[in-house]
């Protein structure tokens, strides 16, 4: 098992546990995510996990029935990473392509910039006789670090269309929904119109993750997607920088239209330190994995290659490049530059080749970009950006430095408070869970450590049920 695949075993396990029991549900009735909601209808809630880090729930009590290879659209606003979200349907044998995409409040239509940020095609044998669920993989990581080149909106939509004959589409919503959320909206026969009522919501929830999945950032982007690469290419590298030391956690990619063969793709990270152009030969890539995305086209959207084979820390002010081999068969997104990019783009974004065959010489992209976003780890470097403030939470640590056992305190918690002890690569080397006051403390010693833990810097996260976080840092000196 990889390096990375055991990193995530730990640091992730609070993230993969939270996307088992929070799945995407398509269903009669949108998920329970909230402990304090109000209960729409309580034959439903037992088919349903909940999560107490609700993000956008609206329930509803009409029904709006669609007919056949029709859809309906709700838009809503970003304003949290997101680790599953539901829409409220009866259950159909339509296949269906359901879609978060960019939106345009606007002009009320898909963001035309860029292709669709999750894209699957769910099948009607399961739609009808069971109650799908599905999950967000990976979670939607939408918030960047400072000064990263082509940050993404935050105004996006849910998106759910008909594919095929069969039964109609019941759609449960609210006339008169929230003020919070714009009017959910229908599409038949490509002409989008606003669901009956006053303000009619469609029933939604948007959860957020655990800390760890709502601390993951957009560390470097570029996301317009209106320039395809065609098939001639075997090879592309484009050269980037990052704005803050930060730990890779995965690459997305923008297909934009469908593979043109069953061939397996390939991505690295180069060290570009070595000079202003790509290498002619790949030997000792920084980290590699592979590409195969599912051979079931759901329709242009952002993808994501295998876990890397290795940890890798990316460092500001050091160039690297992101190789992708197509193999022919990946048709991947870029952008057009338009010569009016800001600094940040230009300082983070840098020259993009691409080469027929492997053997070949590289050839310069001029006036293009690669479509890319890197997703980053950025809890346990000491160099990151600091995680905004969530609530009163606080944390301190005494004494500290530590030969070995310090006392945890907390105050100003909503709940129950959970400690974890990360260690500098984000290893969880303890954990604790306190009491449901608001203040307590947790003597951490490390001679109850499974294994012996060197001198250095750890960091402590507490994180309240009501999802408020604080960090301390604490150094071990022997």
């Amino acid at each position: 098992m990889s390096e990375l695949l055991r990193r995530r075993g730990s640091a992730l396990r609070g993230l993969l546990v939270f996307a088992a029991a929070s799945l995407l549900a398509l269903s009669a009735l949108a998920p329970r995510l909230r402990a304090d909601a109000q209960q729409e209808d309580a034959t439903m809630l037992p088919y349903y996990p909940y999560c107490t880090q609700s993000l956008v729930y609206t329930g509803g009590n009409a029904f709006l029935k669609l007919s056949s290879g029709s859809g309906f659209t709700q838009p809503f606003t970003f304003n949290e990473n997101v680790g599953a979200c539901s829409l409220g349907i009866e259950r159909t044998n339509n296949n269906v392509l359901y879609r978060v995409i960019q939106w345009d409040p606007t002009a009320l239509a898909p963001d035309p910039s860029t292709v669709a940020l999750r894209s699957v095609v769910l099948l009607g044998s399961v739609l009808y006789w069971q109650r799908y669920q599905h999950t967000i993989y990976p979670p939607l990581i939408v918030r960047s670090l400072a000064h990263v080149a082509d940050a993404p909106g935050m105004n996006a939509a849910l998106d759910l269309q008909g594919l095929s004959g069969g039964d109609s589409m019941s759609v449960r919503y609210a006339p008169a929904g929230s003020a919070s959320m714009p009017t959910g909206l229908t599409h038949i026969s490509g002409i989008r119109a606003p669901f009956p009522g006053t303000h009619p919501v469609v029933a939604t929830s948007l959860c957020a993750g655990d800390w760890f999945l709502r601390d993951l950032r957009i560390a470097q982007a570029v996301t317009g997607t209106d320039v395809t690469m065609d098939s001639t290419r075997y090879q592309l590298v484009q050269r980037f920088r990052v704005p803050r030391s930060v730990r890779l956690q995965w690459v997305e990619l923008a297909l934009t239209r469908a593979r043109y063969g069953y061939g397996d793709g390939a991505v690295a990270i180069l060290d570009g330190a070595d000079g202003a152009s790509p290498p002619a030969s790949i030997s000792s890539p920084l980290v590699s994995t592979s590409f195969y995305p599912s051979y079931t086209w759901s329709g242009p959207g952002w993808t994501t290659p295998n876990d890397f084979d290795s940890l890798l820390v990316l460092h500001p002010n050091h160039d690297y490049w992101l190789l992708v081999t197509t193999a022919h068969d990946y048709p991947f997104g870029a952008h057009a530059l338009t010569g009016s990019e800001s600094a940040d783009f230009t300082a983070g974004i840098g020259p993009f080749w691409s080469r027929a065959n492997a053997s070949d010489a590289w050839t310069a992209e001029t006036g293009r970009a690669l479509s890319f976003k890197l997703i980053a780890d950025t809890t346990s470097l000491a160099a990151v950006e600091p995680p905004p403030a969530r609530g009163a939470l606080r944390l301190e640590v005494s004494p500290n430095p530590s030969r070995g056992t310090s006392v945890l305190s907390w105050n100003g918690a909503a709940g129950a408070v959970r400690l974890e002890v990360l260690d500098a690569r984000g290893r969880r080397v303890a954990s604790h869970t306190g009491g449901a006051a608001g203040a307590g403390q947790w003597t951490w010693s490390v001679a109850g450590a499974r294994e012996p833990l060197p001198a250095g810097l750890y960091f402590v996260r507490a994180t309240d049920a009501r999802g408020h976080a604080a960090v301390a840092r604490v150094a071990l000196i022997r």
